[in-house]
Order: C-alpha cells, then sequence, then structure tokens
C-alpha cells in the first residue's frame, strides 16, 4: 500500500465522526451508521467504513460491507442494497488518485472483489463498469405547487382520478402500517417471480431509520383495502422514495401515484429539499417515463467491479436474473417469505 496513505476502520458506534461526515453535500442515507446497522443486524454483514487520510492533507470516506457467503464467496461491496454509495472526498483529495488508492487498499487486505456504486462526481475508473443505471431526483425546493405544474399532464390527470375515486392515504410509522406494507410487498414481489426481503430487513429498518425520524410508511386505502404503499427514508433535507409495492387489482385507480404525491407533499412541508427516486435499470422504459412524468432531474449511476485475484474489472452476477420463474409466481406466500429469509443475504 502506498506510504503516502493512512488507513482506519470506523466503528459503526462512533457518532462522533457521522456528525462530521453528514455535514458533506455527498452525504446521503447510505452513508449513515443506521442504515449500515440495518444492513449489518439484517444480513450478518461485516461493516469495514474506510477512512482514508492522505499525507499532506485530503480525506476520504468509503462505507463498506464484507459477504461472506457460501454461494458467492467472500465479497466487499459499497453498499449492500443501496442504490450508489459514492465516496464522501473533501476537496483536498486529489481525485485522481483515490481511484489507485482504493485498489491498493483492497489489495493490501486480502480482498477477493470490490464493487462501487457510484454516481456523478468524485471518483472515477479507467476500467469497464460492470452496470449502469438511470438515477432521477425531484427537486423539493420550489414548493407544492410548483412540483405540480411541472408534472407530465397524465401524472396530474392520475393524481386526479386516485382522489376522484376515494382513495385515502395515511402517513405513519406504526408497526402495523409495517406489516400490512410488508404483506402487499411480498404480493409484489411473487408478481415479479422474486421472493421478498426477510421481515427482518423491515423491522431493523423500523428500528433503526422510521423510529428515529428518518423515514415513514404511506398507505393508500380503498374501501378498508390497502391498495399501494411505499417507505420513504429521510436525512438532512434529503429524501428517498426507497420500496414501493401495489395490489394489481386496483392500478386502474392509480393508487401509486397517489402514495408518491403524499410522500411528497409529506417532505415538501417537513423542509426537505430534494427526493431521490432510486436506481432505474436501462431497459425498463416505463419506470423511467413514469419517473420523468414526476418533473424529476435524470443522471447515471455506474456500478464498477474489480476482481483482486485477476487483476482486473469484471461483470457483476446478477443473481437475481435467473429466479423470474412461473414458479415464483404462483408459489405460496409463506414459501417465498422462507426462501426468502434464506437466500436474500447472498443476492446483493
Amino acid at each position: 500500500m502506498s506510504p503516502d496513505i493512512k488507513t482506519s476502520v470506523i466503528d459503526l458506534s462512533s457518532t462522533e465522526f457521522w456528525s462530521w461526515a453528514s455535514t458533506h453535500p455527498d452525504y446521503s442515507i447510505f452513508h449513515t451508521r443506521e442504515w449500515g446497522l440495518t444492513l449489518q443486524k439484517s444480513y450478518g454483514y461485516k461493516p469495514e467504513y474506510l477512512l482514508i487520510e492522505r499525507k499532506g492533507g485530503g480525506t476520504a470516506f468509503l462505507p463498506i460491507m464484507e459477504i461472506a457467503s457460501f454461494l458467492t464467496g467472500k465479497r466487499h461491496i459499497s453498499l449492500p442494497y443501496s442504490d450508489y454509495c459514492p465516496p464522501i472526498v473533501n476537496g483536498e483529495y486529489p481525485v485522481g488518485e483515490l481511484a489507485k488508492d482504493l485498489l491498493s487498499i483492497g489489495a493490501n487486505r486480502g480482498w477477493n472483489s470490490l464493487e462501487l456504486r457510484l454516481g456523478d462526481g468524485n471518483v472515477s475508473f479507467d476500467g469497464r463498469h460492470c452496470a449502469e443505471y438511470f438515477h432521477h431526483v425531484l427537486d423539493l425546493s420550489v414548493g407544492e405547487e410548483q412540483i405540480f405544474r411541472d408534472m407530465r399532464d397524465s401524472t396530474r390527470r392520475n393524481i386526479k382520478k386516485s382522489q376522484r375515486e376515494g382513495l385515502e392515504v395515511s402517513v405513519s410509522t406504526s408497526m402495523a402500517d409495517l406489516r400490512d406494507y410488508y404483506h402487499l410487498n411480498c404480493l409484489t414481489r411473487r408478481r415479479h417471480g422474486l421472493p421478498p426481503q426477510p421481515f427482518q430487513f423491515f423491522l431493523c429498518l423500523h428500528e433503526q431509520l422510521l423510529e428515529r425520524g428518518q423515514g415513514i410508511i404511506v398507505l393508500a386505502r380503498y374501501r378498508r383495502t390497502i391498495t399501494a404503499g411505499a417507505i420513504f427514508l429521510q436525512t438532512g433535507t434529503k429524501a428517498y422514495y426507497k420500496f414501493g409495492a401495489s395490489e394489481k387489482l386496483f392500478q386502474h385507480l392509480r393508487p401509486n401515484n397517489m402514495v408518491l404525491w403524499e410522500g411528497i407533499r409529506w417532505y415538501v412541508r417537513n423542509g426537505c429539499r430534494s427526493l431521490c427516486f432510486g436506481r432505474n435499470e436501462e431497459n425498463n422504459e416505463g419506470l423511467r417515463r413514469y419517473k420523468l412524468g414526476w418533473g424529476a432531474g435524470e443522471s447515471s449511476i455506474n456500478y464498477y467491479k474489480y476482481d483482486f485475484r485477476k487483476n482486473l474489472f469484471v461483470d457483476r452476477v446478477n443473481l437475481a436474473s435467473g429466479i423470474h420463474t412461473k414458479v415464483f409466481r404462483h408459489a405460496p406466500l409463506f414459501l417465498l417469505r422462507m426462501i426468502g429469509s434464506k437466500i436474500y443475504r447472498h443476492m446483493a
């Protein structure tokens, strides 16, 4: 490892460090200790949150989780189940050196691989990326009325349709609503041929974030039947649409639009300045149009995976792509939940 850098591991219990990191403009919900603790407690991942200090000035912070899996081997990811998690870098760190330093650290620590999920900005690699996604962020600072005016006409019509049909929307952090959301989430995952996340993950999310004022559950009901729901997260003035689910039988009522609009309105009224819609696969043009219809700006997220044993950048294996089967789409929910509880920690 280069003698010009010093590396230390930040303990997730160190609140003092996060007080410093949270002031950086690139700080996101995925850099928070609460999100890290959620991943650690849910899946048993080992945190290796690195603080890199360069001689002569300059620091970089990168959250990393070690995944030890009998299916996929030992991997280091920044971060599992996170849309993006670029390093937090101060202005004195030479950007051209950071990529080299990260690879040097990984080789020195004996890692098998390192996967980075980078947004626009502070570090780039010469190697090819293994995946690319669209990223959409809505400016909330313009206010509720301007956001509504800037929407696509069809988006406004869908919201008005939901209102005419009498959908009722609630915002809470209650355990009852979490359980109702999770049931809807299981139905949605089955519809896509996927097992759901373990309920333990949502319990940890509730404990670490929702109960601490860093997230909300939004549910839409039609005649007391839950038709759609979402879980939003928040850090500082940044909000995130992280999980969404809906009941297919009620899609003609456009409940998803109503849920997202209520989340937007709630965060505008509570002083948030932006709402992230999460990542979007390049080939999912329908979802991309949906997000752009809200007036969100678009950028790119690139994923890189470096294999230290081969000393090269490699393609990322998508474990989910092989389980979109008719069997999963028709399996009972209890079986899917059991499968999800066993394999999810290996799929990141």
